[in-house]
């Protein structure tokens, strides 16, 4: 059974890449969510 070092794995899947392409969807997430709400306040 493999056994996992909770306090080593996050320095290693939390790149610089990684985390700008995340910072990018959450940004993207909160434009989408804008759009949406203007089209439900227009109907």
């Amino acid at each position: 059974m493999h056994t996992f070092d909770y306090k080593e794995t996050p320095k290693q899947l939390l790149t610089p890449d990684i985390v700008n392409m995340l910072s990018s969807l959450h940004e993207l997430r909160g434009k989408q969510e804008l759009y949406t709400n203007q089209k439900n306040l227009s109907l």
